[in-house]
């Protein structure tokens, strides 16, 4: 492939260089057409009575324990991580419920103060809130929720360990640029897709969200095993109304919303090393190159009245 002549001159510069900018965009895009898996998998989500969960963590409830599966895989290639995790989501007549099942057997978690205005500085040279530090520095759990399906206007909520709430809204998904030197996140560009500016609003908060979560082990301590962490949360289909734009909310199996859910983690445990080192990204659906904000890619969610299995408990109004 590589030519044993050095060429100097700057329109063999501009050659060599638009030669390796197409070569990459076409391996991005043949590794998303070479995909193992589906792309935009629909997910079945019961409905509960009311009062049948009690937001604590636990996921104790009967109807957690017969809700579908959302396993998660590999965000790129769809592989299995050795951290098994998955996903379940419920709803009822006032919530949509999801849990979260991790099983990190090294729970960590450095980032514990929910403030606005925090010290992280954003490439446009201004001050973000300190939550985006959930996102630099810890391992958590994300949901993406585009309640129209339009690709617009859609939520992304952030958790981790130690209960710790990032919680944003998009207008429209971010531009990324090929960045080989940060693990290659793809373009919308490169997959042929509209390049219009985002501008995440990170000071918008999820009215009325409930959240909780379960260390099963221990906290910050990597001389012994854990079982991992539990992750429950509520949202008020309340504060996600002004962002359905006509579609029904709830949906009650009118229109499909779309979804994007995961568990981001980082291997290191030495607090220096681990705020350098990569994420890990493990995801549903599987989106096939390494970038989240695609809704174009995520799955389904398909509100059915089907009952699912309860035993009230105790909501905490």
């Amino acid at each position: 492939m590589y030519s044993k002549k050095l060429y100097t001159g700057k329109y063999h510069l501009y050659a060599s260089a638009f030669a390796i900018v197409f070569y990459i965009n076409i391996s991005i895009c043949a590794a998303v057409e070479s995909k193992s898996f589906v792309i935009s998998p629909e997910y079945m989500c019961n409905k509960v009575v009311k009062n049948a969960i009690c937001i604590d963590g636990n996921l104790k409830e009967k109807c957690w324990e017969t809700a579908p599966v959302m396993k998660f895989l590999d965000l790129v290639d769809g592989s299995e991580h050795q951290i098994r995790s998955f996903a379940k989501i419920l709803w009822d007549d006032k919530y949509i419920y999801i849990a979260y099942e991790i099983h990190d057997p090294n729970v960590v978690a450095y980032y514990g103060t929910r403030k606005r205005g925090g010290t992280h500085i954003n490439s446009s040279g201004k001050q973000n809130t300190g939550e985006p530090e959930i996102m630099f520095q810890d391992t958590f759990i994300k949901f993406f929720l585009d309640p129209d399906a339009d690709g617009k206007n859609y939520l992304e909520i952030h958790i981790n360990p130690i209960n710790n709430v990032s919680d944003l809204l998009l207008d429209l998904p971010y531009l990324y640029s090929y960045r080989p030197s940060s693990g290659g996140i793809a373009s919308r560009k490169a997959l042929h897709l509209p390049m219009i500016k985002s501008h995440p609003d990170w000071y918008w908060n999820c009215k009325g969200l409930k959240s909780a979560v379960q260390v099963h082990g221990t906290l910050n301590y990597s001389e012994d095993k854990d079982d991992g962490w539990t992750v429950e949360l509520a949202i008020p289909w309340d504060s996600l109304y002004p962002l359905s734009k006509g579609a029904y909310c709830p949906s009650k199996g009118r229109n499909k919303w779309r979804a994007h859910l995961g568990y981001v983690y980082k291997p290191e445990f030495n607090y220096e090393k681990r705020r350098r080192s990569r994420h890990i990204y493990s995801t549903w659906p599987v989106i096939g190159i390494h970038n989240c904000h695609l809704p174009e890619r995520w799955g389904y969610l398909n509100f059915t009245s089907k009952a699912a299995d309860t035993e009230k408990g105790e909501n905490s109004e």
